[in-house]
């Protein structure tokens, strides 16, 4: 996720369209998490089964993971804009 946090040139600040991008890496990572979930229904082998729980316990780690570096990166926003008044 830090990859994709944008800081203005000189004055190294968090914008918006950061945490825009912080919201749009949790849903994605959220979608992605459900539609796993429903692979199983499909009446998929053991193999299968156990990949598809592989890949959601993944998911969900990164679904945490994303989770809180927005809710870091929310932070020192509001610690930014505090710094500015």
């Amino acid at each position: 996720m830090n990859a994709a946090v944008s800081v203005e040139p000189d004055r190294g600040l968090i914008t918006e369209a950061d945490i825009d991008r912080g919201y749009d890496a949790c849903a994605i990572v959220r979608v992605c998490e459900l539609a796993m979930e429903q692979i199983p229904e499909l009446g998929q082998d053991a193999l299968v089964n156990e990949a598809v729980g592989d890949i959601v316990r993944l998911l969900r780690m990164v679904g945490q993971m994303t989770g809180a570096s927005l809710n870091v990166l929310e932070l020192a926003k509001t610690r930014q804009a505090d710094t500015k008044a």
